[in-house]
């Protein structure tokens, strides 16, 4: 057997510790309330807890109540452990714990979250007297909070945004900690099709802050390249709104000149974002970003939407009100955080 080698072709899931007493005390009840058929959303929710390991949360609704009414459809989403998405197994071990005791008149759908990204710009004025830390040091706790107050209370579908608690929680990191003022922004993406005019609906379900009529940028968009009517193509255009419409345009010496006046709708109410006949000829990225600045601080997930926070989209500005000084930008691609320290430590402004 020198000769034989061995390769996995597919990792092993579905796999997970020994039930607690304190699980199986929450499950039984809920196991025996299904008796043995899915009729209703519970039903479902509560046979793919049970038969299907390795998921931080699921939730299940009706077709008729989905983003586009689809009757005689149940949608099942559900949060794998330490992932965004479902594996291609994962999906199809759901599908199974379902069959057995689902109604023939309902055809059961398996979808990914809906992942809405959370964009931190933080400001924290600390008193540098009062720590043997560096401001560096500190803007590191304060991401490490931001990221323990997303895993204990974002994780879960149905987990709502809460601005002053985080708030709060920052303020919390370190004893040197004045305060701290914290601007959200939201962002989602798409996958457009460069090869077909296509339609394309953005669903945030909060709504979206416009000031006025004459307000412009509301929403924004990474940069994607665009043919115009009558040919031009352009290599650096962006979408924006302006009144509930949304439009294509490109700078040129700082000024927007529009290529599309109206490329779709947005309502700011509702915080959907339609698209229509949109046919980029490429995109910056994987996904083409939509950014939107929420008329509320917090926020609430709708369906199988959850929030997530990545160290990438949080900027932590540390300004030391012990005296004055001077100002130092670093900046972090990945997250983690440096600085470039010049002139006065006290006083001083640095961004990471």
């Amino acid at each position: 057997f020198a000769d034989i080698s061995v390769a996995t072709s597919n990792a092993a899931l579905g796999g997970s510790n020994k039930e607690t007493i304190e699980s199986i005390k929450f499950n039984a009840p809920k196991t025996f309330e299904t008796q043995n058929r899915a009729v209703t959303t519970d039903d479902y929710k509560k046979i793919v807890e049970a038969e299907v390991s390795g998921l931080d949360s699921v939730t299940v609704w009706g077709g008729q109540d989905h983003s586009t009414p689809q009757f005689g459809k149940v949608f099942i989403s559900a949060k794998p452990t330490g992932a965004t998405a479902l594996s291609t197994g994962q999906q199809s071990l759901i599908k199974d714990a379902v069959g057995t005791y689902n109604m023939v008149a309902i055809t059961p759908t398996v979808v990914d979250p809906d992942i809405i990204d959370l964009i931190f710009s933080t400001t924290v004025k600390y008193d540098s007297r009062l720590t043997s830390l560096s401001s560096g040091a500190i803007a590191e706790k304060v991401i490490d909070t931001i990221q323990s107050y997303k895993t204990n209370s974002l994780l879960k579908f149905g987990s709502i945004f809460r601005y002053s608690t985080l708030s709060t929680q920052v303020d919390k990191t370190d004893s040197s900690i004045i305060n701290n003022l914290t601007t959200l922004t939201v962002k989602k993406g798409i996958l457009p099709s460069i090869t077909t005019a296509d339609s394309y609906t953005i669903y945030f379900n909060n709504k979206i802050y416009n000031a006025s009529t004459t307000y412009e940028g509301a929403v924004s968009s990474t940069a994607f390249s665009y043919t115009g009517a009558d040919g031009t193509v352009y290599t650096t255009c962006f979408l924006d709104d302006l009144n509930g419409v949304m439009r294509i345009y490109y700078l040129s010496g700082g000024e927007k000149v529009l290529v599309i006046a109206e490329a779709g709708t947005v309502d700011y109410d509702t915080g959907t974002i339609v698209l229509t006949s949109f046919l980029p000829n490429s995109y910056i990225g994987s996904i083409l970003d939509f950014t939107i600045q929420p008329a509320e601080n917090d926020l609430i997930p709708v369906r199988n939407q959850l929030f997530e926070i990545a160290n990438t989209n949080i900027t932590i500005t540390m300004q030391d009100d012990s005296g004055t000084g001077t100002v130092s930008t670093s900046t972090s691609a990945t997250g983690a955080t440096s600085s470039v320290t010049i002139g006065t430590a006290t006083g001083s402004t640095t961004t990471y």
